[in-house]
C-alpha cells in the first residue's frame, strides 16, 4: 500500500488524502490557505475584535505589531503616548509624568538612577531626601551628608553614623573641636544668664507679693520663706535644659541627640525605668535605717515624725511639680552635654581599639562626675557619695544609649531627699548640703548597684536602642 503524499494539502473535512494522480474532474478544488498577513477565511476574525498581523482594529480598537491604535491608545516601541499617557523605552511622557532610565521627572517628581529631583531635593539612588536633606533614621539618604531640616544647601545639623555610641554622638561630618569650645563658652554664659534672670524674677515676685518689701538673703537662702526659696532654686535649675538644647545647635547637631542615640527622649523606656528607681528609693531608705541603727547604737525611728499637713502640703506641691524638671536639667548638662563633649573629642580611629575605647569613655565619665560633685555644696563622705552617683548615672547613659535611666534615678532620689524632711517639718535641713557619716556611703552603694543591675537586665530584655540605627524617630 502506497504512503500518502506529504506535499499535498488535505482539507479538514475531506477524509484521507488521494494516494496519487490529479483530482477527479467533477470534484471541487480544495481551498487554499490565505496568504501570510492577509485577512483570510481560516479563521475569520470576529466583528469588533482587533485586526490581526498588523492591520488596525475597527471602531477604536488598538492595532498590534507597532501600529498605533486610534482614539487615545498609547503607542509602543518608543513612541510617546498622546493625552498624558507615559511613553516607553526612555521617552519622557508629557503632562507631568515622571521620566524613566535616568531622566528627571518634572514638576517635583523624583528622578531615578541617581538623578536629583528638582526643587532642591537630593538624589540617593532616585529616592528624595526629606526637607532638603537626609531623612531621620532611615528616611531618604544615608550617612549624614545633608543636615536634617538644615539651612542652606548642605544643611546645618549633621547626624552621627550608624553604630556610634552615646558618648560619641558629636562625631558627625560637621564635627569641629573649636565648635565644642565655642558651645562650652556659650553654655556657661547661658547658665549664668538664666540664674541671674531667675534671681531677679524671684526678687521682683517677692516684692510684689509683700507690698514692695525686698527679701533679705540669709546665707545660701535667697528668699526668707523656705518653700519659696526651694521653688526658686528648682526652677532656676530646670531652665538649664533649654540652654543645653540650644547650645547643641552650635555644635552642628540635632539637639535631640542629647536625649538619646535615636534623637529623642524615649518616653516608654523612661516609664519602664521608673519602677527600678522606685525600688532604689525603698532599698536606700531601708539601708540607711539599718546602717544608722547599727553604727550609732541609737533608738532610731523607722518612720519620721509627722509635721502636719499645714507644713507638708505646700512644699510637697512644689517638690512634685519642679523636681522632675530640675533633675532632668542636671542630667542633660552633666550626663548629656558634658560627657558627649569630652567623649567625642578623641579621634575616630581610637574607637576601633579596646584601649582607645577606654580613653574615649572613662575620662568623660570621670570629668563629668567631678564637675557634678563640685557643683554641689556637699563635704566629706557626702562628696564621694555624690561622685559615685554621677559615675553610675553616666555609665548607664552610655550602656543604654540615653539619659532616661539617669533621669528616673535622679528624680526619685531627689523626691525622696526632699519629701521625707518636708513630711517631718524639717525641709530647711534638706536645703543645706553638708557632710554625712562614713556609713552613709555603703548604705547608698548597695541600692545604686541593685538599680544598675536592674536597668541592664531590663534593657537586655526590652527593645530599645543603644546606638543609632535605621528606625523611626517619632516622639
Amino acid at each position: 500500500m502506497s504512503q500518502p503524499d506529504p506535499t499535498r494539502w488535505t482539507p479538514p473535512d475531506q477524509g484521507p488524502p488521494v494516494a496519487s494522480g490529479p483530482p477527479h474532474p467533477h470534484q471541487p478544488a480544495p481551498a487554499q490557505p490565505p496568504p501570510y498577513g492577509q485577512p483570510g477565511t481560516y479563521p475569520q476574525p470576529d466583528p469588533g475584535q482587533p485586526g490581526a498581523y498588523g492591520a488596525p482594529g475597527p471602531d477604536g480598537q488598538p492595532g498590534s505589531y507597532g501600529r498605533p491604535g486610534p482614539y487615545e491608545q498609547p503607542g509602543t516601541y518608543g513612541q510617546p503616548g498622546p493625552y498624558g499617557q507615559p511613553g516607553s523605552y526612555g521617552e519622557p511622557g508629557p503632562y507631568e509624568q515622571p521620566g524613566i532610565y535616568g531622566q528627571p521627572g518634572p514638576y517635583g517628581q523624583p528622578g531615578t538612577y541617581g538623578q536629583p529631583g528638582p526643587y532642591g531635593q537630593p538624589g540617593t539612588y532616585g529616592q528624595p531626601g526629606l526637607y532638603g536633606g537626609v531623612g531621620p533614621y532611615g528616611q531618604g539618604g544615608g550617612y549624614a551628608g545633608y543636615g536634617y531640616g538644615g539651612f542652606g544647601r548642605r544643611g546645618w545639623a549633621g547626624r552621627a553614623a550608624v553604630g556610634t555610641p552615646y558618648h560619641r554622638m558629636l562625631r558627625n561630618p560637621h564635627y569641629r573641636w573649636w565648635l565644642t569650645v565655642l558651645a562650652t563658652v556659650v553654655l556657661l554664659i547661658g547658665i549664668l544668664g538664666v540664674t541671674l534672670v531667675a534671681g531677679v524674677a524671684a526678687f521682683l515676685g517677692w516684692a510684689v507679693g509683700h507690698h514692695g518689701e525686698l527679701p533679705q538673703p540669709k546665707g545660701d537662702q535667697l528668699l526668707p520663706n523656705v518653700t519659696a526659696d526651694l521653688g526658686f532654686q528648682l526652677a532656676s535649675l530646670a531652665l538649664l535644659t533649654p540652654v543645653a538644647l540650644a547650645t547643641a545647635w552650635l555644635q552642628r547637631r540635632r539637639p535631640g541627640t542629647l536625649s538619646s542615640v535615636v534623637g529623642r527622649l524615649r518616653w516608654r523606656w523612661l516609664a519602664m525605668c521608673c519602677a527600678p528607681a522606685l525600688g532604689f528609693v525603698v532599698v536606700a531608705y531601708l539601708c540607711s535605717y539599718a546602717a544608722e541603727k547599727i553604727f550609732t547604737h541609737d533608738k532610731v525611728a523607722f518612720l519620721p515624725s509627722w509635721g502636719g499637713w499645714h507644713q507638708f502640703l505646700a512644699p510637697a506641691l512644689v517638690i512634685v511639680l519642679l523636681v522632675p524638671f530640675q533633675a532632668t536639667a542636671e542630667e542633660y548638662v552633666f550626663r548629656g552635654w558634658l560627657i558627649q563633649a569630652i567623649g567625642s573629642f578623641w579621634p575616630e580611629r581610637w574607637q576601633a581599639s579596646a584601649p582607645g575605647r577606654w580613653v574615649t569613655l572613662w575620662p568623660a565619665l570621670a570629668v563629668s562626675a567631678v564637675v557634678f560633685m563640685l557643683g554641689h555644696g556637699y563635704t566629706g563622705w557626702a562628696r564621694l557619695d555624690i561622685l559615685v552617683f554621677a559615675m553610675v548615672a553616666g555609665w548607664l547613659a552610655v550602656k543604654t544609649g540615653g539619659l532616661e535611666s539617669g533621669i528616673a534615678l535622679h528624680t526619685f532620689n531627689n523626691l525622696y531627699a526632699f519629701l521625707v524632711p518636708a513630711a517631718s517639718g524639717q525641709l530647711v535641713d534638706a536645703m543645706h548640703q553638708g557632710g554625712s557619716p562614713w556609713w552613709a556611703l555603703p548604705a547608698d552603694l548597695l541600692p545604686m548597684a541593685l538599680y544598675a543591675g536592674a536597668i541592664l537586665l531590663l534593657a537586655r530584655r526590652r527593645v530599645h536602642t543603644r546606638v543609632p540605627e535605621t528606625e523611626p524617630s517619632s516622639a
